[in-house]
């Protein structure tokens, strides 16, 4: 669903102010202990330069078990199942109780 039809207010930031609210919402840490659902959306076989043969361009909804949207990150999967460039997800939404963060 499109930004727009979200009713919070939406506040563009840079990607050092979301991936702060992204690692102090604990988010990765709530995937991992299963508080949160994720999904793999745009998936495609573009490697960037540097990355293995076969890495993978994806774009993951990170969601709570009854849908509710709560980030979405690209990333750059492996196919070892490692997390390229970083090695870590790079958000690019996220949806706090009062307001939608975005880049």
């Amino acid at each position: 669903m499109p930004l727009s039809q979200y009713p919070l207010p939406k506040q563009r930031v840079t990607a050092d102010i979301i991936r702060q609210h992204f690692n102090e919402s604990q988010v990765l840490e709530r995937a991992e202990s299963g508080q949160l659902v994720m999904e793999t959306g745009r998936d495609s076989h573009r490697a960037p330069p540097g990355e293995p043969i076969c890495t993978r361009s994806q774009m993951v909804y990170y969601k709570t078990p009854n849908g509710d949207l709560v980030a979405v990150a690209h990333q750059y999967l492996r196919p070892d199942g490692n997390i390229g460039a970083s090695g870590l997800p790079d958000p690019k939404c996220l949806f706090l109780q009062d307001r939608i963060l975005y880049v």
